[in-house]
């Protein structure tokens, strides 16, 4: 499995946005969704704040035959195969993410992506991205 995100720092957000990239798709999956809150949560806790906002953009790499589209008619909500050990990793790794950084980043992890913006919008709409680290699988 492998990850790229951008990821906020503790309160900089005000409610809590999540957007899902799967295999280059937007989906949906509320187990993932519930790992990034529980991962958020836990950081907020820690400094006895209550804000707990957060936006993620996190997109994930896997192999088609681990995720299951037939979870929703649209196709838009996705589940996976070997699921619990996904969002374990997911929740892992967001936690550790946020932990390390005190400020927005970038965090590419496929090396593939050399330091580039991992999809398309204009780079003013980043500020105070910092370039890409080196590439990481989450297994």
């Amino acid at each position: 499995m492998k990850v790229e995100a951008i990821i906020t720092k503790l309160n900089t957000a005000k409610g809590k946005t999540l957007l899902l990239n799967v295999n280059n798709r937007i989906v949906d999956n509320p187990e993932v969704t519930k790992a990034v809150e529980r991962a958020y949560a836990e950081c907020y806790q820690s400094i006895h704040e209550d804000n707990e906002g957060f936006f993620v953009y996190l997109s994930v790499e896997l192999d088609p035959r681990r995720i299951d589209c037939n979870q929703h008619p649209s196709k838009k909500t996705v589940g996976f195969f070997g699921a619990d050990k996904i969002y374990e990793n997911i929740y892992n790794w967001v936690l550790q993410q946020i932990k390390e950084e005190s400020s927005i980043k970038n965090i590419a992890t496929n090396i593939v992506t050399k330091g580039k913006i991992p999809f398309n919008v204009n780079r003013n709409m980043l500020l105070n991205l910092r370039p890409s680290q080196p590439s990481q699988n989450i297994n």
